[in-house]
């Protein structure tokens, strides 16, 4: 995202905090979900609210299963380990309309502060995205996609597949 020129950027607050074991345990005791939260609770946070001076930091740490339901998002403050835990209502706010952006849902809590998911900038995840790492990801999903689509029909024979004859590379 760039910002206007001789306008400040707008980025998200980034704080970090670690999940205490005995707050995931009581989260997973507290909220009444039928998926395997286990490997979905998230440990590391990071808070991905507009850049703010004060106030508490929130992440995301479980996607419930079914979106009506809100999603769990921990709360913390600055210098502090998360203390709690909210189930939070979805922002349903899209950036309809929004300059040489595809259509894309706010990824935060509805009522939050500051700007929506989708008009700031995340530093750290813009950095990822220019690195050789993620664009070798990126080619072996590509990869990955073109080989699980069908492939087209072969015109000579009208079948479905390779081309009669065909092997791939050793």
């Amino acid at each position: 995202m760039a910002a206007e020129p001789g306008a400040r950027e707008r980025r998200i607050c980034g704080a970090g905090a670690v999940m205490p074991v005995d707050l995931v345990a009581l989260m997973l005791a507290h909220v009444e979900d039928d998926s395997d939260p286990g490997g979905s609770v998230q440990y590391m946070l990071r808070c991905p609210l507009e850049g703010h001076g004060s106030g508490p930091h929130h992440a995301l740490t479980w996607v419930l299963d079914d979106p009506r339901e809100g999603e769990v998002w921990a709360q913390w403050d600055d210098g502090r380990d998360p203390h709690g835990f909210l189930v939070l209502p979805d922002c349903n706010t899209l950036n309809r309309g929004a300059p040489g952006a595809t259509e894309e849902a706010c990824g935060l809590f509805a009522r939050h502060p500051g700007g929506h998911s989708f008009e700031f900038a995340d530093p750290v995840r813009e950095a990822f995205e220019r690195s050789p790492q993620y664009r070798r990801v990126m080619a072996a999903v590509d990869e990955g996609t073109r080989r699980a689509e069908p492939d087209p029909p072969d015109h000579a024979t009208g079948r479905q597949g390779p081309p009669q004859g065909w092997a791939p590379p050793a």
